[in-house]
């Protein structure tokens, strides 16, 4: 197997279909009992799972019939008919198990990341007790983040622009996911990311640290006879201090050869020694390093590894569990 191969059969892929919803909580009102009870769930009781499963059997009528339903059950109730019909749909039938669910909290001051993990389901028991969340229509979400809203990506702040019960937040996937991994496959290309935390202004040159590291790549690549070169990578920057390069390519050995130099040019979190890793016949971290050691000369290695610490960069969490995965895998044998 090639190492690109390898590096896919690791690494954490995003399905291209995952869709991303923001679903509001009642000004805030039920935030910490979809949290604490791993859940969200939409109202509109009079109208069951049941019933909404019976009108999906209609196809493109189902919206229509819907609507008449719900009139029927309270033509003197003010609800918006063709609103709560829609969003019944969507809730019951677009959301999926493994979308991903963001819920702001009274204010949208916080938020919490998740990923559905069940069909709707009906709680009709404790709904009635006093201050609980009386919808009974529910999803089960395994949440995974949590985070203050002033510590988005100023392009996510206007996900909270719609005040719908549900919103369709698929424009932001990119922006999600760089919040939720580091290094992942989606689409097929590979991507890393690298948090930049310093918090003050950022220097010019710290912001040339990418070039170092990508002449780095392809002298690496080129001593090796690899099919890699940092003309393989594009780049993202969104660096407000703090903020994230983002690095992707076709190519996944190339965005994992440049993960692993950050980390070993980083000071490394763990010792070759100690996690080795194997991937195919070379043992690749020995290779890295024993390269930075004998070819990149002591100048470039000072000044890549002074950026590193000035932009306040950690090392790619996900790559170092790849790193261990490997690790444990091979200590079975």
């Amino acid at each position: 197997m090639d190492l690109n191969s390898t590096i896919k059969e690791l690494t954490k892929s995003i399905a291209g279909e995952r869709q991303y919803w923001l679903v509001r909580t009642m000004g805030g009102d039920y935030y910490k009992q979809f949290v604490q009870g791993n859940y969200i769930a939409i109202g509109y009781n009079e109208v069951t799972k049941a019933d909404i499963d019976e009108v999906l059997k209609t196809g493109d009528k189902a919206r229509e019939i819907l609507k008449e339903k719900i009139i029927s059950i309270d033509e003197q109730d003010e609800i918006n008919e063709s609103y709560a019909a829609s969003r019944l749909l969507t809730f019951q039938k677009d959301m999926k198990i493994g979308d991903v669910v963001i819920i702001p909290a009274k204010g949208s001051y916080n938020i919490q990341i998740g990923y559905i993990d069940s069909d709707v389901y009906e709680d009709n028991e404790t709904i009635h007790f006093s201050g609980n969340c009386p919808f009974a229509k529910r999803r089960e979400i395994k949440w995974v983040k949590d985070a203050s809203r002033n510590s988005l990506n100023p392009k996510l702040q206007l996900m909270f622009n719609s005040r719908h019960i549900i919103s369709d937040i698929n424009d932001y996937s990119e922006y999600i996911d760089t919040m939720l991994n580091d290094f992942y496959i989606k689409d097929n290309q590979a991507f890393l990311v690298l948090r930049v935390k310093q918090e003050n202004n950022i220097a010019a040159n710290d912001i040339t640290l990418i070039g170092d590291l990508l002449k780095i790549i392809d002298n690496f690549s080129e001593e090796n006879n690899l099919e890699n070169s940092s003309d393989d990578i594009n780049i993202k920057i969104s660096v407000q201090s703090p903020g994230d390069f983002l690095f992707y390519a076709t190519k996944p050995e190339t965005i994992f050869l440049l993960g692993l130099f950050i980390i070993l040019l980083n000071g490394g979190t763990f010792k070759i020694e100690k996690w080795g890793f194997e991937i195919g016949t070379q043992g690749l971290i020995t290779k890295i390093s024993e390269f930075i050691d004998r070819r990149v000369d002591r100048k470039t290695q000072e000044a890549v590894i002074r950026k590193l610490q000035d932009l306040e960069i950690d090392d790619p969490k996900d790559l170092i569990e790849i790193i261990k995965e490997t690790k444990n895998q091979r200590e079975k044998y």
